[in-house]
């Protein structure tokens, strides 16, 4: 694999867990997904805006916490399926943080790495999501929940003005807090929070300066430990879906830095609120 970005842990970057919140962990995955494929050679036809609106998903995987001041280097290759393989280490301990696989559309790659199995989709590996194309009106009624509405910024934008691939990620995080608060009241203390292992994302269509959004979710699986997350994120104007998701997350002891077991009494409440796909 190659080096292909280097950096740290700003404070800025952490969230209320303490540790650098996933918008972040995208917005350096982006530079190191162009990076790479500037030393392809496809950056003196691509600019980064383009090769951005060319990634038609991706499958992030957090692996490990990134802390304040943190060292970090990203690096790169080309596997399977015209996708390029980022990941994060801390460059001190060379411990890797974050794993993503980026497929591109409209790009010719050559494959140079087989795919690690630490990078290998873990709780993600149906090939296709399961609510993916289903209309906002629908989603509701099978039991996903509207936990994120507002309007994209011109600052959050690239210069096409498109809203930047951090920002997706940022609108998921920043919503989640609502959607944690249905079963547990108080979604972070001092003590516990909300964490994510696991993103599968899948772009459809791009959000823009001055569109208005809504991000509905809902619960799909319990584990003793983890819980799966669908989201569909919509465009309100258009009603048209923009990205697909699902994730993978965990309750965290914020003292311990480990996964919570989630107790017998609320694995049962939350079995009660699964969302089920209707009847063909």
């Amino acid at each position: 694999m190659q080096l292909v970005y280097k950096g740290s842990v700003n404070r800025w970057e952490c969230d209320e867990n303490d540790h650098m919140n996933v918008r972040f962990y995208s917005r350096k995955l982006a530079e190191a997904l162009y990076a790479a494929v500037s030393g392809l050679g496809l950056a003196k036809m691509l600019t980064f805006e383009e090769v951005i609106q060319r990634l038609s998903s991706q499958h992030i995987k957090y692996l490990r916490e990134a802390r304040v001041a943190d060292p970090l280097e990203g690096y790169s290759g080309v596997i399977a399926n015209n996708s390029v393989m980022t990941e994060i280490r801390n460059s001190s301990t060379g411990e890797v943080l974050c794993t993503a696989l980026n497929k591109l559309i409209d790009v010719d790659l050559t494959i140079d790495l087989a795919l690690p199995e630490h990078a290998a989709p873990r709780g993600l590996r149906d090939p296709e999501l399961r609510f993916a194309g289903i209309s906002m009106a629908e989603a509701k009624e099978i039991g996903f929940r509207s936990i994120g509405r507002g309007v994209i910024h011109q600052d959050e934008c690239m210069s096409n003005g498109y809203l930047q691939i951090h920002n997706y990620m940022g609108r998921f995080s920043d919503s989640m807090p609502n959607l944690w608060g249905v079963l547990y009241p108080e979604a972070t203390t001092e003590t516990e929070g909300g964490a994510v292992l696991e993103y599968r994302m899948d772009y459809t269509r791009p959000l823009k300066a001055g569109d208005c959004y809504e991000l509905v979710s809902g619960f799909r699986e319990a584990g003793s430990k983890t819980i799966r997350f669908a989201h569909l994120l919509f465009d309100v104007n258009s009603q048209q879906c923009c990205v697909s998701s699902e994730s993978i997350g965990v309750r965290m002891d914020l003292v311990e830095r480990k996964a919570k077991t989630i107790s017998t009494s609320m694995k049962a409440n939350l079995e009660k609120m699964l969302i089920h796909p209707r009847s063909s």
